[in-house]
């Protein structure tokens, strides 16, 4: 007995809240994203893709300034950049690249929650973590994604992991570390 009770409550944890309490979460992370006015963070970028024979790691630094400004620098293994700045991107003409900058961008800021036409959203509490998957409901986004998931701290709010599950079955996830976040 004394041992099926830690893992029944640690089921019990990861079932999906009430539809109000997970509106109500839903509702503060949108909330704490619009008093965001920068992030500074590092992260690491793993890649797992059925062609190729081992993950792809790299890392490197991201600049986020609100509204729509995102820097994605790689530093390692190779060193290259991409800035997206809303509608005067320099990214070139790689639609996919600002198509994603604006899924990033509003996933850090919490609009992704928020765009009920654009996906349905579960919340979930795992321990000290907000888990939010996003399931695409436009055909365009469904077929690049099944799943996205964001991890949030429950205390502050901030985004720690990005999560892309693709419809190919590639999985493409992000780890945001030392973060230095501005707010207004």
């Amino acid at each position: 007995m004394k041992r099926i009770l830690p893992v029944l409550l640690l089921l019990l944890s990861l079932l999906p809240l009430r539809a109000q309490d997970s509106d109500a979460l839903k509702r503060r992370i949108v909330e704490a994203g619009k008093n965001i006015t920068g992030i500074t963070c590092d992260f690491v970028q793993t890649r797992q893709s059925a062609m190729l024979a081992e993950k792809a790691v790299s890392s490197g630094r991201m600049v986020y300034r609100s509204p729509e400004y995102l820097e994605w620098s790689y530093l390692k293994p190779s060193v290259r950049q991409f800035i997206f700045d809303g509608a005067a991107a320099e990214a070139g003409k790689d639609k996919m690249f600002k198509d994603l900058a604006r899924l990033i961008v509003s996933s850090i800021a919490g609009g992704s929650l928020a765009d009920e036409a654009t996906f349905r959203a579960e919340v979930q509490v795992s321990g000290s973590d907000i888990l939010v998957t996003l399931y695409p409901l436009k055909r365009d986004m469904k077929r690049m994604f099944t799943s996205i998931q964001l991890r949030y701290k429950s205390d502050t709010l901030e985004a720690t992991r990005f999560e892309m599950n693709e419809a190919s079955g590639d999985v493409t996830l992000i780890e945001f570390k030392n973060s230095q976040i501005t707010r207004r």
